[in-house]
């Protein structure tokens, strides 16, 4: 185990090299500068992993964490929050760019959220600027892209909509990683685990109402945004459901697999 005073921001990488540099300089240049950054690569068989012994010499908050490849986002992301022991964590994917105040605005929305709850498992997470592989806008809200309601989402229930925090944008505190480690064979992503084991268990999940990332989209991003309006479009629907109704299957084990839901009570909330 790993043990810092610092936030640990944690970065899972897998054939990164195109967009990696950039990421990693967003960090180094953001205006909160308490962090560690530690990263596994999952196998990479391209530059990833020179790349980021480059940044290693030249920072000592960059650390490479040496071991077997996870298998996949999920697990790379949540073996790395098993092997580090830190008041504060923050997902970091490897081909997004961080805007430079990010860190220190999550951070004063967490401190202040600590004073309603300070022994709570605590998320705040945030909205994502969309934009392409150059970096030009396809739309300045991902919430607004993905017709994402904050307000639908008050109740256990009501997260059978769907995942509510993106893990890029999140900041969580320890008592997160208490509830939500092991995962389980039911566990889809890292993001949508953390989030629901908050909730499950009584926490504060809070937003805040601004963009702090520069989300990245690309032919190689392992999820991403999807438009709203083709998602939710008869011919999309009709053309993929199957692959629908097997998500949703999964995602219903997945919080059943937390906390208790009727199969019944699912179906009413994803139709609500």
């Amino acid at each position: 185990m790993i043990k810092t005073s610092d936030i640990a921001i944690l970065l899972a990488t897998y054939n990164g090299e195109k967009y990696l540099s950039e990421q990693i300089n967003s960090l180094i240049a953001q205006t909160y500068q308490n962090w560690q950054l530690f990263i596994h690569d999952d196998g990479s068989t391209d530059d990833t992993l020179t790349i980021l012994h480059k940044y290693e010499k030249k920072d000592s908050r960059i650390h490479i964490l040496s071991y077997p490849p996870s298998g996949g986002a999920c697990k790379n992301f949540m073996s790395l929050l098993d092997q580090i022991d830190a008041p504060y964590y923050m997902f970091c994917d490897q081909d997004d760019v961080w805007l430079p105040d990010k860190i220190e605005k999550e951070m004063h929305l967490m401190k202040k959220s600590e004073q309603q709850g300070s022994n709570k498992p605590i998320i705040v997470h945030s909205d994502l600027h969309v934009v392409d592989s150059l970096l030009q806008t396809i739309c300045p809200s991902f919430w607004q892209y993905e017709q994402i309601i904050l307000e639908r989402y008050q109740h256990w229930e009501d997260f059978a909509h769907g995942c509510l925090s993106t893990g890029c944008t999140m900041l969580f505190n320890s008592s997160v990683k208490e509830i939500t480690l092991p995962t389980s064979n039911r566990t889809l992503m890292h993001d949508e685990w953390v989030t629901l084991c908050t909730v499950a268990h009584d926490g504060i999940v809070v937003a805040l109402q601004e963009p702090t990332i520069l989300y990245r989209q690309h032919n190689d991003n392992a999820l991403g945004a999807q438009n709203a309006i083709h998602r939710h479009s008869v011919s999309n629907l009709c053309s993929h459901i199957g692959q629908i109704l097997r998500t949703n299957v999964a995602h219903y084990k997945q919080m059943n697999a937390i906390r208790p839901i009727s199969v019944v009570t699912y179906i009413k909330q994803k139709l609500s």
